[in-house]
């Protein structure tokens, strides 16, 4: 630590004045492009040690050089923006969002900046700050209980509540009560926020408040309340994501093993509404996986599918099938599975983390077998939708099974043709 403070004031820190953002950021960002991709490790212990320095700072210095500085650029924002997404998000969350005192420097450092500058900047400040960092956004969501008292009045009392950014917090505000009312099934189903993402990330926030009883109160009534099409679909969609990213962490990642009653309740939403097995796939790019959770949680998350599809009966399995383009949707799973087992194998997953869940041979070979059997309770429809292409992208295993499958199909249409003719 003593080290890490001399290298905030040695040279590199002289460099950073001719640079267009504050010499913090500066020195933090050129610390990180140090290391290589494959030492993540060592830089996620660097980002860490970086952050407790910096929070032993006034906030407003981690966007300007000086504390009555009033010279920032958007430069600086757009690099703050960067470092948050890109390696906060990574490397500091605490399950899928950011430990509150981490979120409390972030958004102070925000409001200084707001404070001193006309209405024309502070809108910049906003939009870059808040309005292109989704995890800050959902880190205050997710602790909205301390916010209301840590932030509220601070605002307050420094900012009036006409300001334009008490005005955001009152949108939170709104977007939480809308949510906790939600649960409590006392108000209609029109979020008060255009945006899928948020309104969902704050169900999931107050479920989480309920402890234990989350999962419950995600099943029997959030998939219940929002499970028709439409637009509630996409709340209900994002608040699922959270949902399976949160226990992926705490399966995968926490030391805390989540309890085994999360199978079957997901195994219930999914078997009803098929289409969110896609929220299961790292490939599926919405603002919460791409901009929120960490990456190697999301990738992390085929795992968890196949061990809640592993205690499915038939009947459930095809209940899930039922969608078009689950059969797909399982098979590409599968796929993230085998290049996850790859890259575990060169370390290349995660910093400074190990599974809960080993991903071995064995768990390989078991989720094949619950591919195998997706494979033979799929509708013929769903089969026919895959490209030969896809197909051949699969391990020979699957690709024979596949084309076996299919070769009876026709057999049997062909058997029944003949019988009507």
């Amino acid at each position: 630590m003593v080290e890490l403070s001399q290298y905030l004031s040695s040279s590199t820190v002289e460099a950073a004045s001719t640079q267009d953002k504050s010499w913090l950021l500066f020195t933090i960002t050129h610390r990180l492009a140090q290391y290589g991709e494959q030492d993540k490790l060592n830089m996620q212990a660097d980002l860490c040690s970086c952050l407790r320095v910096a929070a032993s700072l006034s906030p407003y210095l981690f966007y300007v050089d000086e504390l009555w500085s009033s010279t920032f650029t958007v430069a600086t924002l757009e690099a703050s923006v960067h470092l948050i997404n890109t390696y906060v998000r990574n490397f500091c969350c605490e399950g899928i969002v950011l430990p509150w005192s981490l979120t409390l420097y972030f958004v102070r450092g925000l409001l200084s900046l707001c404070s001193q500058r006309s209405q024309s900047l502070n809108s910049a400040v906003l939009n870059q700050g808040f309005g292109k960092s989704p995890l800050i956004v959902v880190s205050l969501i997710m602790h909205y209980p301390v916010v209301e008292g840590a932030l509220g009045r601070e605002l307050c009392s420094s900012h009036g509540s006409s300001s334009e950014h008490f005005v955001i917090f009152n949108r939170l505000r709104s977007v939480y009560m809308w949510a906790t009312e939600l649960l409590g099934q006392t108000l209609s189903l029109e979020p008060p926020c255009p945006e899928p993402w948020i309104s969902g990330a704050a169900i999931f926030a107050v479920c989480a408040s309920a402890g234990h009883r989350y999962l419950s109160l995600f099943t029997e009534k959030v998939h219940q309340s929002l499970k028709a099409p439409g637009e509630s679909f996409e709340v209900l969609e994002m608040c699922f994501s959270c949902l399976v990213a949160q226990v992926t962490y705490s399966t995968c990642f926490s030391e805390c093993h989540q309890d085994e009653s999360y199978q079957e309740a997901m195994l219930t939403v999914l078997t009803a509404s098929p289409s969110l097995l896609t929220v299961f796939s790292s490939q599926h790019s919405t603002v919460l996986q791409t901009s929120v959770f960490p990456d190697y949680v999301t990738r992390c998350q085929c795992l968890l599918v196949f061990r809640i599809l592993q205690g499915a009966s038939d009947e459930q399995l095809c209940g899930l099938l039922a969608w078009e383009q689950s059969l797909f949707t399982v098979l590409q799973l599968y796929k993230e599975m085998c290049d996850l087992h790859d890259d575990q194998a060169e370390q290349d997953v995660l910093p400074g983390s190990s599974y809960n869940m080993a991903l071995d041979i064995s768990q390989l070979q078991s989720s094949c077998g619950t591919v195998d059997r997706c494979i033979s309770l799929a509708p013929p429809l769903s089969l026919a939708s895959l490209t030969d292409s896809f197909i051949q992208s699969l391990d020979t295993v699957l690709q024979h099974r596949l084309y076996q499958r299919r070769k009876g199909l026709n057999r049997s249409s062909r058997i029944g043709d003949m019988d009507v003719g």
